[in-house]
Parts: structure tokens; sequence; C-alpha cells
């Protein structure tokens, strides 16, 4: 019965159940072994079961723990159910202080790298940091090494040093320009670049300063060829360079050889002289036979202000034979001398010129600056300026032609003479058409024919140019056989010591004639020119009754402006024609709108 009654009070106080009106065994009495043990034992101390009673242990800090397990009975905070703390205490009396399972235990991560970071995935629990590389973060996405961690600076380096998931971006502390090469000559446009620590692609580089990447022989440090391009990006294309590319796209440096005094050309293609002086000769002899039209054009091109001089002593251009077409471009060809074209010959090709001044060239029988046996001649933008020849019988001051039209479009010829014997001041034609183009002959003479031109056989069309100031014994401006037609042209001052001071036709049949439209100018139509015998104006020697010459509007000059001896010089009558008049007049006789004098009687029903 004893019994029972003691593990009834042991079980209400191990539950803190034990009610406030039982008494606690007195710990004393236990202490010296009272109610333990057998009947024996009791027999032993003379002590009877009825005479022991519980011993009631005190609550002092009445928490529900008697003070035989409470740990401090004088803290309610304290006892063997109380939840520990990270207080500094043993809270439920197990002999730990602060255990790691606390419940405001912090979650310490081990930091490896020691670079106050840790692993998010290695962590403990403790009230206090534990000992080793413990931290109280755990944001390190790579705890090998201390250059990750979430303060790093970017770097590239290959490892994601800020931890924001990010590797290596463009903002890293050692990324680099790249730029775009496009033409993957290992250079990029600096206008087109991109920061990284590895290049964005194939198509970029590190290197910039390309000054056009789209051509692959264009970027900085490459070699200089004369082709128009700044090839090595300095921002200045050179000078006193010249290249030589073949048809098939080889190029080679030729500067040496016009820097020699010769530049021979045995293969078809292309030939530039960059800005500079050259005292030097070029000659072309290739074989084009085996090549198509297309292929059969050499070109000559001047990059910049280009003078090739070839000193008084030789031909500055000699085609010896293979083209079928020559171009000459933006060049100054001077300085030549030979017996037929000074600066240029060629038996047979087409010549083509744009930009082109020929200048003090001379020439012993034709062609002061250009003969050309066969072929065509077109000009651009050009001029010849104190070129001659001068000898018996020299053809064309500047130009000989012998078959072929010349068509000159904003060209010039001044000062130009044939001297001697000599025909043609500017221009000889023997067989061939000469139209022009808002061009001027001025100031050129010949000894005896055409003081600016002479045509053998051909017709001359003038649009929009001018014939000034030039002389010869006869045909002061031009000496022709053929059509002359003048659009908004004017033929002034012109002077002949013996017929035609403007014009002197001969030859001329049929139909064929003069015709000066004046298509609103002013001034177009023959002004103040002058002959010492007939036709100041125009003369021609045909008894043919059919030519025709016609006016429209065109300006026959009056007063200080009056053509002498006569306006119109023809073999039957002569003409006189104040001012802008139209009229027509034959063989034989003009429409009354001009004063005509002959032998025929004029007849108003012929016009």
């Amino acid at each position: 019965m004893r019994m029972f009654w003691y593990l009834s009070l042991f079980s209400f106080a191990c539950s803190n159940q034990i009610p406030d009106d039982v008494e606690r065994p007195d710990r004393s009495l236990q202490d010296q072994g009272v109610g333990q043990g057998s009947d024996s034992d009791a027999a032993d101390t003379g002590v009877t079961d009825d005479d022991q009673v519980p011993t009631v242990y005190e609550d002092a800090d009445e928490d529900g723990w008697p003070s035989d397990v409470d740990c401090d009975d004088s803290d309610p905070r304290i006892h063997p159910a109380a939840p520990e703390y990270c207080d500094g205490i043993d809270s439920d009396c197990d002999g730990i202080v602060d255990p790691n399972n606390a419940i405001d235990a912090e979650e310490w991560f081990r930091d490896r790298d020691r670079d106050g970071f840790g692993d998010p995935a290695d962590s403990v629990l403790s009230c206090d940091q534990p000992e080793g590389p413990f931290v109280s973060n755990g944001d390190d996405c790579d705890d090998s090494t201390d250059r990750a961690h979430p303060d790093a600076e970017e770097v590239c380096d290959g490892i994601d040093n800020d931890c924001d998931g990010i590797i290596d971006p463009p903002h890293s502390l050692n990324s680099k320009g790249w730029f775009r090469d496009n033409d993957m000559d290992g250079h990029g446009s600096s206008d087109w670049v991109e920061f990284a620590c590895a290049s964005p692609g194939e198509l970029w580089v590190e290197s910039d300063g390309d000054c056009d990447d789209s051509d692959a022989t264009v970027f900085p440090g490459a070699t200089e060829w004369c082709d128009g391009l700044d090839s090595d990006c300095d921002g200045l294309e050179s000078t006193h360079i010249a290249t030589f590319e073949a048809i098939d796209g080889s190029t080679s440096d030729v500067t040496a050889d016009l820097m020699d005094g010769h530049f021979r050309a045995t293969h078809m293609g292309s030939l530039r002289v960059c800005e500079g002086a050259w005292e030097s000769v070029i000659s072309i002899d290739v074989d084009a036979d085996s090549l198509g039209i297309d292929e059969r054009t050499f070109l000559i091109e001047g990059i910049g202000d280009v003078f090739i001089d070839a000193g008084g002593s030789d031909r500055v251009v000699t085609v010896e034979s293979g083209p079928f077409r020559v171009e000459l471009v933006s060049l100054v060809l001077m300085g030549g001398y030979a017996s037929q074209g000074g600066a240029f010959y060629a038996e047979t090709a087409d010549l083509f010129l744009d930009g082109v001044l020929m200048m003090d060239n001379v020439a012993t029988s034709e062609g002061g600056a250009v003969f050309l046996g066969s072929g065509d001649v077109t000009a651009f933008q050009s001029d010849w300026a104190h070129n001659e020849v001068n000898t018996f019988g020299a053809y064309g001051g500047a130009i000989s032609l012998v078959e072929g039209d010349f068509v000159g479009d904003d060209v010039v010829f001044h000062n130009n003479a044939a001297k001697g014997i000599g025909f043609g001041g500017a221009l000889f034609l023997h067989e061939g058409d000469l139209i022009l183009n808002d061009a001027v002959l001025r100031n050129n003479e010949a000894s005896l024919r055409g003081g600016a031109a002479m045509l053998s056989s051909g017709d001359v069309e003038l649009v929009d140019s001018m014939i000034r100031d030039n002389s010869a014994s006869t045909g002061g401006g031009i000496y022709m056989s053929g059509q002359l037609d003048m659009i908004g042209s004017t033929f002034e001052s012109n002077t002949a010591a013996v017929d035609g001071g403007g014009v002197y036709m001969t030859g001329v049949s049929g139909e064929s004639g003069v015709e000066c439209v004046a298509a609103g100018h002013d001034d177009a139509g023959f002004l103040g020119n002058e002959s010492d015998g007939e036709g100041g104006a125009l003369w021609i020697g045909s008894t043919d009754s059919t030519i025709r010459i016609q006016s429209n509007l065109c300006d026959w000059g009056t007063g200080s402006t009056d053509n002498e001896a006569f306006d119109i010089g023809l073999p039957h009558h002569r003409v006189i024609a104040d001012g802008e008049v139209t009229f027509v007049c034959n063989g034989a006789m003009c429409s009354s709108t001009v004063e005509s004098y002959g032998l025929v009687s004029f007849d108003p029903v012929l016009f």
C-alpha cells in the first residue's frame, strides 16, 4: 500500500502535476534511506512502514518543477521542460548551456576560401560562431575561390565573380573592346564596337581603325597602292607612287619604272599614277589579238595633280601595238617631242580623254599633242594649250586625226599653232567629223589654212560653242568642206589674210552648206570677223547653186561687231546681213531680209 503511494507521488512529480495540497516527500528522509528497500531493511533500521512518510520538495520559482529536479529553482525559466535559448543558461537542466538546437540558435556557413561569404550548402546551427571558417551568411556561389563572392568585382576569368549568375559580363574590369570586321582583314571599324571578355564571334577583332570595312585590301598598315584609296587608313593618298593592275587582277608597284624615266606596258590593264611631277615616258606594247573587245582597253589615270613631262626629248605616250581603246584620265601631259604626236601617238585606236590637259608639246609634222592614224577621239573637260607643229606640211597644232571623228564636250583649245606651212592651228581632220559642245577654240593659228581647225572632208557641228580670235591665211576660224551646223554658237574676231575670216568652205555640193540657229543666245552667229579678201564672216568657194546658207535669228554683227569685207562671200554674189536676222541663201541669191549683190537678179519666187 505504501509502495503504491510512493509511485503515485513520483508520477505526479515527473508530470509536473503535483497538487498543492499534497505534501512533497522529505528529501532528508530519503537520503537516510527511510522508505527504501525491503521489509527486512525496515526492520534493520528499527522503523516500520507505518512510521515512513513521503518527502515534499519545494518549488520556489513556482515553475511546476520541484527543486529536486529543477536545476535552478530560483528562476521559473529553468526546468527540465524549458525551451533552450541562446542566453548563457542551461534552461532545460540537461547540463548543456546554449546547445546547437536552441530556439534562437543562428545558422553558420562554412567559409573555406575565407572571403567572408559562406557555402549555402554547408552550414551548422550554433548560438556562437563556431571555431574554424564559419560566417553568418551563405551567399557565396563558389566557396572554392576567394575571387567569387557577392562583393567581388567582375573580371574576365571564366567564373561568376559577383555571384549574379553571369560569367564574364561585358562590364568586367578587364573586358576589351571588340570591333566588327566585316571584310575580315583583321581590322574592324571604330564605329561598331562591343565590350566583352572574349570575341563575340568570328567577325569581331581587337584591332580597329579600318577606314573601309567593305574592302579587305584597306586597313591600317596595308600596302599603299595608287588606286584612289587610302589603303593604309592614314588619311592621305600617297604621292609619287605608281601602280599597274593587269586585267587578270594582279597588281604591281611600277614607281621605280616611272622614276627611271620609262614605263613599258606589255599587258593590258590600268596604270595609275599618284600625285606629283614625273619626268618619264610611257609605252604600250601588248598582244591583244587573243582578248575580247571588252578587254582591249588600256587606262592611264592620274590620282591627284599628276604631271608627266617627257622633257622635250621624247613622246609622252606611245601606243606601239595592242589596245583597241586607250583612256587618259586626270592627267597633264607635257614636254613631249616627236615627229608625230608630241604627247600621244597611236596608229590605230580609239582615244578617250577625261580631265586631261596637254600643253607645251611639239611635233615636227603632225599633231603637236595627238596623232591618231585611225580611230575616234572623245574628250570631256579637257584642254590643249601651247602645242605646235612647225615644219613644211605641218598638220594640227594640237591634234591630227587622219581617219575618224573628234567629239568634244566642255573642251578648250587655246594658243596652239601650225607653223611653217601649217594646216589646222588646233585641229586637223583629214577625213572625219568635228562635233563640239560647250567648247572654246581661242587664239589658235595656222600659217596657211584653218586657224582653229581644218577638215579636208567632214562636217562640223557646234553647240553652245565659241570660236574666237583665231587666225590663218585662209579660214581664220575653220577651213572645211561639208556641212556646218551651229546651234547657239559664235564665231567672233577671227581673221584671215585672204578669204573667210570666220569660216572658209570649199568643195561643198548638193544640199550641204551652213545652218545657224541662235537658239535663244543673243550673241550666237558671226561677230567682228575679218578678212582681207572675201567673206569677213563666211566664204563659200563653190559654184554649186544648190548649197544653202540658213540663218534663224543669228547675229551677223552691226557697227563695231560687223564682219569686214561683206558678211558672206560666194562665187556669184556677196551678202550683207545686219544684226539678228533670219534668211536663206543659195549659190545664186538670198531672201529679201538681207542685201545681196551679184550677177544674178533676186527672184523671190525661189524663196
